[in-house]
């Protein structure tokens, strides 16, 4: 394992970490990170990335909590795979924001095994959340793979 990629999990796990301690401290409304972050690798055409994280962080989420293992990382697998169908046959604002909500809802649902107010709003809320930072996550993924790419090029005018 590089050292980007362990940076990367390290990351990932305060990202979690901070979702499942922190913010519901502050407010009873908590946004789902792991969701955002997965939704806006998948729409930004890094599913690689995107499966990983996901695995990784469903797994960190029920380590954190006292759910069974293997059960949030069961849901985002299936929300990779549902957000690469979207990109793959309507990439459009109104295709995002549906696929971010039913993803959100699958995820909101879970832990209370019913629809009430309180899910609808959660799911609308990671939803709009979802759709208003990805072209933000999009930018900072594209700069990332930039800035490694011409570290590569950098590195083989060297030789």
């Amino acid at each position: 394992m590089s050292v980007r990629n362990s940076i990367l999990v390290v990351i990932l796990f305060l990202l979690v970490l901070t979702q499942v301690t922190l913010l519901p401290i502050f407010t009873s409304f908590v946004p789902n990170i792991l969701l955002i972050l997965v939704l806006a690798l998948c729409w930004s055409g890094r599913r690689d990335e995107a499966a990983w994280a996901a695995f990784l962080g469903g797994t960190f989420c029920d380590l954190l909590s006292v759910r069974p293992l293997g059960v949030r990382s069961l849901l985002l697998i299936a929300v990779v795979a549902e957000a690469v169908l979207i990109r793959r046959y309507s990439d459009n604002f109104l295709s995002r924001f549906l696929a971010a909500f039913l993803a959100a809802l699958g995820w909101c649902f879970y832990p209370h095994f019913g629809f009430s107010e309180r899910v609808v709003l959660l799911a609308a809320l990671d939803a709009v959340l979802s759709v208003v930072f990805y072209p933000l996550l999009a930018l900072l993924f594209e700069r990332s793979l930039r800035s490694e790419s011409l570290q590569l090029s950098f590195k083989e005018k060297l030789r």
